[in-house]
């Protein structure tokens, strides 16, 4: 299936610059290892539909001389309502006349900038993205999980969120067993071929069940693996202003408590919709400015029922 990277479409008959491509996605890359594995799948206009996995269910047994009782299957579909990320880059052409002599121009310099904030941007919404908030956004992985894919680990009081202790106490001991059935029974259902988690609550999972821990390097990144998939820190929104997935959810009494996702990413599963994938206009002058125009258009869509499962309620303390 195309990745983002690649040329999906053609953009009609406006101006499309390769290059800047190029340098924008190179930026996508280097901001979240996410996008070297992200699958986009292509549609034709604003919005389509998109079959989901097959629900046919079967294998009985029958008496001789007697059918099989009727096994009628309705095919179920994902609609897909395409969402535009961009924007217009504009450089005074006094900053770039003043980058002469540098290795790269001010423009480009801020066009390469500005990919990677749009790359924050996307994984912010993959994950948060709500409809409901703004019908600007996709649905991301918290509003597309189901909830009974939902496993929300709890204290001993059986309210409040699970802290996760490291260390050889018994109840460091029966939080780290929480974690990782909670984690392996997560990863199995889901038959997940990546996941998404604050940094902090990898590097305490590290410390808690390290054995089951291993780093391997994707991309351009050191990325670590549990059970033998990837586990990729959320990362900071688009402004660098707060986590992806902060300790911010309440479960029970405790308002400290963050999540864990994972999913797997295929044609039949979780995927990117797209037109034509990232659209970088050529670069044009207007008045005392060099404008080059990006635009992406994307929605996240779920095509099977158990492709994302979440683990909520880990609290560090």
């Amino acid at each position: 299936m195309p990745r983002i990277f690649e040329t999906i479409g053609t953009p009609g008959k406006r101006d499309y610059d390769t290059a800047k491509k190029t340098l924008m996605l190179k930026a996508f890359r280097e901001e979240h290892p996410i996008f070297e594995l992200l699958e986009f799948i292509s549609i034709v206009g604003r919005a389509d539909t998109k079959q989901k996995k097959s629900a046919a269910q079967g294998g009985r047994t029958r008496t001789i001389n007697n059918g099989f009782p009727n096994n009628v299957i309705d095919p179920a579909f994902a609609n897909i309502a395409l969402k535009i990320y961009g924007d217009e880059i504009r450089t005074d052409k006094a900053h770039d006349r003043s980058a002469e002599g540098l290795s790269s121009s001010q423009h480009l310099t801020d066009l390469e900038e500005f990919g990677h904030s749009l790359a924050r941007m996307i994984v912010d919404d993959f994950i948060n993205g709500d409809t409901g908030s703004s019908v600007e956004q996709f649905d991301g992985l918290k509003a597309q999980t189901p909830a009974g894919n939902t496993n929300t680990l709890k204290a001993d009081n059986d309210t409040d969120g699970l802290l996760l202790l490291p260390g050889n106490s018994d109840a460091a001991v029966k939080s780290q067993h929480k974690l990782a059935e909670a984690l392996g029974a997560a990863i199995q259902h889901s038959k997940a071929n990546f996941g998404l988690a604050n940094a902090d609550i990898i590097e305490r999972s590290k410390l808690m069940i390290p054995k089951l821990w291993t780093t391997k390097t994707v991309g351009s990144h050191e990325v670590d693996f549990y059970r033998g998939v990837p586990i990729f820190s959320s990362g900071w929104n688009s402004d660098e202003s707060e986590d992806i997935l902060p300790f911010s959810e309440t479960v029970g009494a405790t308002d400290d408590c963050s999540s864990v996702y994972v999913g797997k990413l295929s044609k039949r599963d979780l995927a990117l919709a797209t037109t034509i994938g990232l659209d970088v206009s050529k670069t044009r002058e207007d008045g005392n400015f060099i404008v080059t125009d990006t635009e992406l258009d994307i929605d996240l869509v779920r095509l099977s029922n158990k492709c994302v499962e979440r683990v909520a309620g880990l609290r560090l303390g």
